[in-house]
């Protein structure tokens, strides 16, 4: 009885046919994370790169931000807001090293939806410039 010797023929044939379609869906989905469409970090919360967000909760009527000041400056008139909620929290004062949280109300979330929402954030420092910065917040409603 002669062993039949199998070559490597199909498995290099199914790579030429298939590979292509293989790296064209690897392509895309990388398009679709680079661009934001989908989301594999999960909860986010991002403001600058100096204003670090320590904790946040999106909830059906509010979004509460815990917002850390890295920044060597006292940060004076800090408002905040959501898109998508009617009011703002406003003229609170971060000293620089410390955090505070910002409860921003007039929200109308669905528990279990998906928020991707942008959040603004607005200051005035020691010398009396003011800046905005806009973040992205991320989180399923709780």
């Amino acid at each position: 009885m002669e062993l039949e010797k199998k070559s490597q023929a199909p498995v290099l044939e199914f790579f030429i046919t298939y590979g292509w379609a293989i790296l064209v869906i690897l392509v895309g989905l990388g398009i679709l994370v680079y661009f934001g469409l989908i989301n594999i970090e999960g909860a986010t919360c991002k403001i600058a790169p100096k204003l670090k967000c320590n904790e946040f909760n999106i909830e059906q009527d509010k979004v509460v931000l815990t917002i850390e000041n890295k920044m060597d400056q006292l940060l004076l008139g800090v408002d905040v807001g959501v898109k998508g909620c009617s009011e703002m929290d406003m003229g609170n004062i971060l000293d620089k090293g410390k955090e505070d949280t910002f409860i921003i109300t007039g929200c109308d979330y669905k528990v279990g939806d998906k928020v991707n929402t942008l959040t603004n954030l607005t200051y005035i420092l020691e010398d009396g410039k003011t800046y905005t910065k806009v973040g992205k917040l991320i989180k399923i409603v709780t």
